[in-house]
């Protein structure tokens, strides 16, 4: 529905009589455009009405489509940002950075991250004091009868050796020696410290007329035996 412009009427009479001076019907018209102009316009010819719906700017979509994603107080509208796209300045640097906003922290996290100039395969690790690299562990696959021995944190790399009896102090109680039976193996001689006697230790003889025995040791291990008689 059309609306009028500056006038709730059009004049369609006689505009001047033969004077020369403007008509009543055409002066009360002038009069109702000054009144439309005046309460659309200050003093300094500013705008001052609303602007409807429709108007657009040349080249454009119309007014009301390009603000609408801004509230009435000017404040632009999440579905009004498109983070895809290569705004200026978007970095951290221009974000409110602490506690109730978006990136609580962020930004000290970020600098911290980029001060420490990690590399590939390197891990962030607080020291108490800095935000540090470290190496990430690398995987260190099963070896049979071996233990990791060490760890190496600028590298991430673990070592593993055979453990020997000289890795073992103190003295077992019952309840730590497990059963035989559930023990892979067993001990070879060569595993035992050479600390036992070596000897050849004689029996007497059991009865009148028999022959003396004989137990050899070895290391403290019976090796050999000759039953008496």
């Amino acid at each position: 529905m059309s609306r009028p412009v500056v006038s709730n009427t059009t004049p369609t009479g006689q505009l001047v009589n033969s004077s020369g001076n403007a008509t009543f019907a055409f002066l009360k018209w002038m009069q109702s455009v000054g009144t439309t102009v005046n309460g659309a316009f200050d003093s300094e010819g500013n705008y001052q009405g609303p602007i409807g719906v429709d108007a657009t700017i040349d080249g454009r979509e119309t007014l009301a489509s390009i603000v609408h994603n801004i509230d009435t107080t000017g404040i632009v509208e999440g579905p009004g940002i498109d983070f895809a796209r290569p705004y200026l300045n978007k970095n951290t640097d221009n974000i409110a950075d602490g506690s109730g906003n978006p990136l609580a922290g962020g930004k000290v996290a970020y600098a911290a991250l980029v001060a420490s100039t990690p590399i590939a395969g390197q891990t962030i690790e607080f020291d108490g004091t800095h935000w540090i690299p470290v190496a990430i562990a690398v995987s260190q696959a099963p070896v049979a009868s071996e233990w990791i021995n060490s760890y190496d944190a600028s590298s991430g790399a673990f070592t593993t050796s055979q453990p020997a009896f000289t890795d073992i102090s103190g003295i077992a109680t019952p309840a730590q020696i497990p059963p035989l039976s559930s023990l892979a193996g067993q001990i070879t001689t060569a595993q035992l410290p050479a600390a036992g006697l070596t000897v050849v230790e004689v029996t007497a003889a059991l009865t009148v007329g028999g022959t003396q025995g004989s137990n050899t040791y070895t290391n403290g291990i019976l090796t050999a035996r000759v039953q008496a008689t």
